[in-house]
Parts: C-alpha cells; structure tokens; sequence
C-alpha cells in the first residue's frame, strides 16, 4: 500500500510538471559489442543543471541499454518496456520526475540494425557527458553487398566513424537529393530577394528595368544558389570532412572508392543525428 500510495504521489507531481518547457537534456548512443546494433536516445529536462547530475545520467544509460535489448523503435514502446523487476521505463520517468523535480520527458528513440559480416554502424558523441552520453550525436551505417571479413569490416567501420562525425560537423539534412517541394519553395524565396535587390539597383542608378533581362539574371543566380545547396545539405553531394581527407572528394565518391577497394558495393543505409533543442535528422 505504501509503494502504491508514493507511486501515485510520484504520478500528481509529474503531471504537475509535464506542461513545463524542456530544452535541456542527453542523447544516449549505445551498440552491442558486435557493432551491428545500435540505439539512439534523447530525454529531456528543463535545465542544464539537471542534465549534469548524476542521478539522471544513470536513468538515461539504463533507459538506452533497456531500449537497445528491446530494439525499440518508439517513445510508447519504450515506455512499456521494463526497467527494473517492479517498474516499466515510463514508471521510471514519473518516478525520476518526481524525485529530481523537473520535467523530464523521453523525447526520441531510434533502432537501426545491420546484418552481421554485411557492414557497420558508426558512432560520435558530442559534448561528452560519460561514456555514451552527450548532447549531440550521430549514428551512421553502411551496409554491403557481400560478405565481409575482419580486415574489411575494419575499414567499414573506420569509415562509417568518420562519417558519423562528418555527419555532426557537415550538419547533412538530406541523404542523396533536396525535396522538390523544399527546392520549389527556396527558388521561390530566392526569387523574390534577387528581384527585389535588382529593381533596387535600377531604381539608384535611374535605369529602366527589361523584365526578360531581369528574368534571366533571376533564373541564372536562382540556379546557381540552388546547385550549391545541394552541396551544402546533401549528405552524399558533401565533401567529406575527415581527418587525412583532402577536402575534394565527396561523400558518395569515398563511398564508391572504398567499395572498389574491397571489393563490394556501400551504401548508407540509415544517418541519423540527436541535438539537444532541436528535432532530429534522419535519413
């Protein structure tokens, strides 16, 4: 009756707390020890301070080592999955709410899974707060089309790591191509900022404007800063930022080099990045 009755206290303080703003929190990245596997976990808080503290760093560790056992795709599920002998992983977080006195929320979670022998997944932590903690991370793996040995699963794995931090530093939203509908709406955008600075122009210096001049200046600038967008945001148009990279060859082009050397075919078969703040990336 006591469990039951501070249970049901932690439940009304909980609910008192849960219309409060969290900003604030860790990312979890954790594999298996085959690197096969991986979860990836965000839980919020409302502060920086809470983030820091010890007691809700080893709720984030359990809630992705329970997540990563259950390969759990979804916040619901993993609120069911269990946690310890007497409570599930959302009982936990009415609970830790409760006794750290903030609003604590499971924000995402995400699974991925590769195929033994057939590639690798990848992995950094940003702004490190233990050993899988952070509050950036990225998660990036590579699947084969052919069995691989030790030694090529070595160099799978080196790469999709280098990628993995590409990922955080390159800031990719998109794995091989802009949406239309996100390009239409940036020409659009773009359109109207360089027709409105060309009438300007024209305007200082008393020129009259030729609308199909205008027009095709438009088009051309237009086309341009759309081309380099792609470049900017498109994991495999990047230029692959690594340690010992030239800086000239892109992400899809290291892919194809590496998948010569070896032997097989590459590709990215998931590139996920967590921060803290701000929705997450996948592709």
């Amino acid at each position: 009756a006591a469990t039951e009755w501070l249970r049901k206290q932690g439940i009304a303080a909980a609910a008192k707390k849960s219309g409060r703003d969290t900003s604030d929190g860790l990312v979890a990245l954790l594999c298996n020890p085959q690197k096969s596997a991986a979860t990836l976990l965000e839980v919020s808080s409302e502060t920086d301070f809470v983030a820091r503290n010890e007691t809700f760093q080893n709720i984030v560790t359990k809630l992705a080592e329970v997540a990563l056992a259950a390969k759990t795709t979804d916040i619901e599920s993993l609120k069911a999955v269990p946690y310890s002998d007497d409570e599930t992983a959302g009982e936990a977080m009415i609970r830790a709410t409760a006794t750290i006195r903030e609003n604590l929320a499971l924000k995402e979670v995400d699974f991925v899974e590769i195929k033994e022998g057939f590639g690798a997944i990848g992995m950094y932590i940003h702004n490190k707060r233990g050993d899988i903690l952070g509050t950036q991370a990225s998660l990036v793996a590579i699947e084969s089309s052919e069995e691989m040995g030790e030694k090529e699963l070595d160099s799978v794995q080196n790469l999709a790591n280098s990628l993995a931090i590409h990922l955080v530093g390159a800031q990719a939203m998109y794995m091989n191509a802009i949406p239309q509908e996100v390009i239409d709406k940036e020409r659009e955008i773009l359109s109207e900022a360089a027709k409105k600075e060309m009438e300007e122009n024209a305007q200082q210096n008393s020129k009259q404007v030729d609308e199909d001049v205008m027009a095709k200046r438009i088009k051309k600038k237009v086309d341009k800063r759309i081309s380099k967008l792609a470049e900017e945001l498109v994991l495999e148009k990047q230029k692959f930022v690594s340690e010992g990279a030239d800086g000239k060859a892109n992400v899809q082009a290291i892919l194809n080099k590496t998948s010569k050397e070896l032997g097989t075919t590459l590709k990215i078969k998931t590139a996920l990045r967590y921060q803290i703040g701000n929705e997450k990336v996948e592709m």
